[in-house]
């Protein structure tokens, strides 16, 4: 019903200008007579045109945290790095070994298409790899020295789909398909080096459940937990 409610509003103000047109005023109007006291004059009366009850409704109207027409950018830290969380449970059994890697970073843009449904970009930054050494099992020397570095970076379509009503939590679900772009660089000091490669064209996918909380009208935080190079994440966001 809120939503027709200033259309029945408009049209309540019409009949009432159309009856006080065709009938005179049906309340006590203020204004003063001439000196012939059968002759009335009102003071001018003016109604609110429609496209202006439109615009005090949109400027003073409660709106939620997520509305049709306003975009959103986020920023965060995922946790945990899968592939290093890996390379950590190898690091606990060995010395030498020594897991790398920092993210994922998370940025992303939407745009509320609906009063429900939002489009946008998804863009994480993943690093991860290892060193290692190769000592003499006798002596102890060190005979070489390797390490393994790789940069993820994954760009993906996505849409959320909200289902709150508050103005200033924000739940919603989120899907997205893409993909990722991948260079990796093994090292080593016997003389086993390979250059840099990349290798883009991996389908990347993300499947999460999230939510925004508001501070003021334009800040925030959000949080979302799933499928998404890291399986939570946390950050802040600006509305506009």
């Amino acid at each position: 019903m809120r939503k027709y409610a200033i259309l029945m509003a408009s049209a309540i103000l019409l009949c009432i200008a159309e009856t006080t047109a065709a009938n005179g005023p049906t309340t006590p109007l203020t204004g003063s007579f001439s000196t012939d006291a059968s002759v009335f004059q009102p003071e001018e009366i003016r109604f609110d045109s429609f496209d202006e009850l439109k615009k005090r409704r949109r400027k003073g109207g409660k709106r939620g945290a997520f509305s049709q027409g306003n975009s959103n950018i986020s920023v965060g830290y995922g946790a945990p790095n899968l592939v290093k969380f890996f390379f950590k449970a190898v690091e606990a059994a060995s010395t030498d070994f020594k897991a790398t890697g920092s993210g994922p970073f998370h940025l992303k843009y939407e745009y509320g298409i609906g009063r429900k449904i939002g489009l946008g970009v998804s863009l994480a930054y993943v690093t991860f790899g290892f060193t290692d050494v190769t000592k003499d099992d006798y002596t102890g020397e060190v005979l070489y020295a390797e390490s393994f570095n790789l940069t993820n970076i994954a760009a993906l379509a996505r849409v959320n789909f909200h289902f709150g009503s508050s103005k200033k939590f924000d739940p919603y679900l989120g899907v997205g398909a893409g993909a990722n772009f991948i260079t990796a660089k093994y090292t080593s000091t016997d003389g086993e080096t390979t250059s840099p490669f990349s290798t883009p064209g991996f389908v990347a996918i993300e499947l999460v459940f999230g939510a925004r909380y508001f501070f003021s009208d334009h800040i925030g935080i959000y949080t979302e937990v799933g499928y998404a190079k890291s399986l939570a994440q946390l950050g802040v966001t600006f509305k506009f």
